[in-house]
Parts: structure tokens; sequence; C-alpha cells
């Protein structure tokens, strides 16, 4: 029996409504699936097993516009203290993401050494950044803090073979080259010969705590360098810097070479005042509690130096030092 053409074409149309009807609700369910997966992502991040870190993982892999965030959120655990959900997160994120994504893998890979360098894994740290450079064997943030992971694990060897890459790149030593063979002497119990702030006021505290003479070492004579080990030195020493200190001490002239601290502090001798010290990075600014070899903040080595600042002695100064 044969059918009329119309009726025919409203059982297609039909067929085809009903395909769409039934595509239009399994992607609903599928972006309902992926809503309750954020939602839960987002609203407290409590995790009870790893079982949450897959689905997040599995909805990076499918929306990579959040690895960003991901990333971020994972830092944010890292500064909280919380290394093992860090790791966790971006080991789920690298495990369930597309291989593809070249760029995005990078990303995430930085991230993780970032972590593991934060929470002392360096060993873990420098396997991270050499999968990396496997992908992206140039890229220069990637091989500037493989050196400073080879330089904290005392592989100062294996340090300058990464900063040979870098000048092969174009790359300008910012300090690296010669603090690294300064540490390598100092591993191999040699006297460094490097030209160095930082090492030459280590010789200056070994002659001050072993009680040697320091006549004629060379931190003697830098402000940058022993300002703060002098202002404390009770000894007859020949050094420029250490005239200018007892002379301030006393309320009298430095002469114009000496740090502005010295040169006010001397004009202050009718008032209690005393110095203050910190420790500076020339190039970022960065301040410290102690004397540095290697800036934390911008990563130039030899750029620390005494900083001195006048303060008003307390009672207990007073008392201590007069």
């Amino acid at each position: 029996m044969n059918r009329d053409p119309l009726t025919n074409i409203l059982a297609f149309l039909a067929v085809i409504v009903f395909v769409a009807i039934i595509g239009y609700l399994l992607g609903r369910a599928k972006r309902s699936n992926k809503q309750k997966i954020l939602e839960k992502f987002l609203n407290g991040f409590a995790i009870a097993d790893g079982q949450d870190f897959k689905e997040i993982g599995a909805f990076a892999a499918m929306s990579q516009s959040f690895i960003e965030p991901l990333c971020i959120l994972a830092k944010g655990y890292a500064h909280s203290g919380e290394f093992e959900k860090a790791i966790a997160l971006l080991q789920s994120v690298l495990n369930h993401m597309p291989k593809s994504n070249k760029t995005k893998e990078v990303e995430v890979l930085q991230s993780l050494a970032d972590i593991y360098t934060e929470a002392g894994m360096l060993m873990r740290a420098s396997e991270t950044i050499l999968s990396l450079l496997k992908i992206d064997s140039r890229n220069i943030d990637a091989l500037n803090k493989l050196v400073i992971l080879r330089e904290k694990q005392g592989e100062y060897e294996k340090a300058l073979e990464v900063l040979d890459v870098l000048e092969e790149l174009g790359r300008v030593d910012n300090g690296s080259r010669e603090y690294i063979k300064g540490l390598l002497e100092l591993k191999n119990e040699k006297k460094p010969t490097v030209q160095s702030r930082y090492f030459d006021r280590i010789e200056l505290q070994n002659a001050i705590f072993s009680n040697e003479s320091i006549d004629g070492l060379k931190a003697a004579s830098d402000y940058k360098t022993s300002l703060d080990l002098l202002w404390y030195y009770n000894k007859p020493l020949n050094s420029i810097v250490f005239e200018n200190i007892n002379s301030a001490k006393n309320g009298q002239d430095v002469n114009d070479g000496a740090p502005f601290a010295l040169k006010l502090l001397a004009k202050a001798s009718n008032i209690k005042a005393d110095l203050r010290f910190s420790y500076k990075c020339e190039i970022c600014g960065h301040e410290d509690a102690m004397f540095f070899g290697r800036c934390p903040k911008c990563q130039n080595a030899n750029s620390c130096f005494v900083d001195a600042s006048v303060v008003q002695k307390t009672n207990i100064e007073s008392a201590m030092f007069t």
C-alpha cells in the first residue's frame, strides 16, 4: 500500500525532531553534570579522598579554559601549606588533559614545579622541569629555575651546564656563574677566587669568629659588606669603615664616602641613637633579615648589601652598650 508523499515527509520530519529532542536532552544532562562538578569544585573544595580531584581533572580535560584557574587554585593551596592538595590537583589535571595541547601542559608543569619547590621537594621539582623541557627545550624561565634547583641541591657542576645552555640562547648572566663557581670552590674546601661581596663577607665572618686578624681583608674596607659586622667589632683595626664607625659613635664628623646613616648618627650625638641593620637587594629592593648570596625575589646573585638606619636606643640597649 502506497503512502501519501505528504505523510512520508511528515514522518521524516517527526523522526528528525525526535532525534533533535533526544540530542538536546543528552546535551543538557552532560552540561548539568559539568555544572555539578564545577559547583562542587567552587563551593568549599572539601576533599574527602582523591575522587574529587579525578572529577576536577576530567572537567579540566573537557573545558581547558579552566586549566589556568585550576593552576591558580593549586598555588592557593600551596600558599596555605596544603601541598598535598595542590600537587594532587595538578597531577589530576595532567593525567586527564589531552597531550596534544603542549602549551597548556607546559603551563601546568610550571605550576607543579613551583609548588614542589615551595614544598621543599627539590628533586621532584627538578624532574618536573626536565619533563617540561622535553616539550619546550628553549623555555628560558624553566632553564633559569633549573639553575636555582641544581644550586639548592648542591649540584653546582650541573647548574653551570644549564648556564651554558642559557648563554647559547643569548641570555645575559645575572651573576650566577661567578656565584656558583664560588659555591663549588667552597664545596671543594677551597678559598673562593671569584670577585664577590658575598664570599668576601664569609671570609671576614670566619676571621672574626676565629679571633683572627682581619687587617687587610677586602670586606673590612667595604661598607656594603661589613658595616654591621664592624659596628660591634671592638679590636684595633686599620680600616676607613671602622674609623668612621668610631667617629660616628663619638659624635665626630665622618668622611664624605660614609653611608648617610653614619653621617646622621654623628650629628645626633646629643640623643641616644643606634643603628639598625637590614639586608637588601641592589637590583629589586628585596629586604631580608640575613645577608644572602642570591636574592630570593629576583634571583640575582651577589646583589645583597648591608643597609643601616638610625633608631633611638631603648633603655635595655642603652644599658647593654654603655
